[in-house]
C-alpha cells in the first residue's frame, strides 16, 4: 500500500500514532463515519444529519449507494451526554430501507485540557428492517495535541445478537488529524475501518480499510442568553476559564458541518465513500 510512506510524510508524529490502527485494523462496513468527542457540556444539545454516498465496487465490497442517520444527543451533566439516533440504508438497486434505531452514551473521563482527552462510550442498536441485526457497542475515546492541532481515536468493541448475528466480537476503529486554519475551519484527514470477528479476522482481500481529506467548518447562527465556554473547531476551552472564556464565547446556536471524501484501500472496500454532516448545537 503505498499510501503508507505518503501518510508519514503527511502527518509526522501523529501519522505515525495512526499508523498501527491502518495495519491491524481491517474490514470497515458500510455506514456513517463519525468520530466521537471526549468532551460533554451539560445542557448542550445536538441535533444532526450524518450522510455517507458510496460509489465503485470491488469484488468483496458490501453493494450499499448510501447509508443515513439522524441524531440527537444532549449533556445530561458535566460528565454524561446521551442521545438517540435513527439508521437508514439504500442498497444498490434497492429503496431506501429504516435500519435500525438506537441510543448512544459518552461518559467524559478527562475532557481535553493539557493535551489529553479520554472517555468511554456506550450505544445499543436495534434492528428495524428485517436483513439488520442488533448491535450493542463499547469503548474508549482519546484525544490528544492541541486546540489548533488534534489527533483523534476511536477504539470500539461490538457484539451483534438475534436475527442476523454473527460470532465473536467486532472491532471498529475511527481517528483523524485536525489542523487549524482559522476560526470556524480546519483541515484533516481521517481514517475509518473494522475488523469482524477479532479472534478469527478474515483476510486483507475482505478486509475494508479507508482514508481521506475532510472539511471542518463552524459558525454561530446568532446571539442567545445562554453563555457557553470559548469555540474553537469543536475544542472548548475548560470549565470556569473565568470573565475571558464569558466574553469569547458564542451566546446562540452553532453550526457544524463535515465534508470529505475517504478512499477505500483493499478489495473489501468501496473505492470511494463521500461524507456529509451537518448539525447545529445549542
Amino acid at each position: 500500500m503505498t499510501i503508507l510512506p505518503r501518510l508519514f510524510r503527511a502527518g509526522g508524529l501523529l501519522a505515525a500514532l495512526a499508523l498501527p490502527m491502518l495495519i491491524a485494523a481491517p474490514l470497515s462496513h458500510a455506514g456513517n463515519f463519525d468520530i466521537k468527542d471526549v468532551d460533554v457540556e451539560k445542557g448542550s444539545t445536538e441535533v444532526g444529519t450524518n450522510n455517507t454516498f458510496f460509489s465503485g465496487y470491488p469484488i468483496n465490497a458490501d453493494p450499499v449507494r448510501s447509508s443515513h442517520e439522524i441524531a440527537i444527543s444532549r449533556g445530561m451533566t458535566d460528565r454524561w451526554s446521551a442521545g438517540i439516533k435513527a439508521n437508514f440504508d439504500r442498497p444498490v438497486g434497492d429503496d431506501l430501507k429504516f435500519s435500525t434505531v438506537g441510543t448512544e452514551h459518552i461518559l467524559s473521563v478527562k475532557k481535553f485540557e493539557n493535551g489529553f482527552g479520554f472517555a468511554l462510550f456506550g450505544g445499543l442498536d436495534v434492528a428495524i428492517d428485517r436483513d439488520a441485526t442488533n448491535t450493542v457497542t463499547f469503548g474508549p475515546l482519546f484525544k490528544f495535541g492541541t486546540e489548533d492541532t488534534s489527533f483523534g481515536l476511536n477504539t470500539l468493541f461490538g457484539h451483534t445478537f438475534g436475527r442476523n448475528s454473527t460470532d465473536g466480537i467486532d472491532f471498529t476503529y475511527a481517528w483523524n488529524i485536525k489542523q487549524a486554519v482559522r476560526k470556524g475551519f480546519a483541515i484533516g484527514i481521517e481514517g475509518h475501518g473494522l475488523i469482524t470477528d477479532i479472534a478469527n479476522a478474515p483476510g486483507t482481500d475482505f478486509q475494508e480499510h479507508r482514508i481521506g481529506p475532510v472539511l471542518y467548518f463552524e459558525r454561530e447562527l446568532g446571539r442567545g442568553g445562554k453563555s457557553h465556554a470559548p469555540m474553537k473547531l469543536g475544542v472548548k476551552a475548560p470549565a470556569g476559564g473565568g470573565a475571558a472564556a464569558k466574553d469569547e464565547g458564542p451566546d446562540g446556536p452553532v453550526f457544524k458541518a463535515e465534508v470529505g471524501i475517504l478512499f477505500g484501500l483493499t478489495d473489501g472496500t468501496q473505492d470511494r465513500a463521500f461524507k456529509i454532516k451537518g448539525g447545529i448545537s445549542f
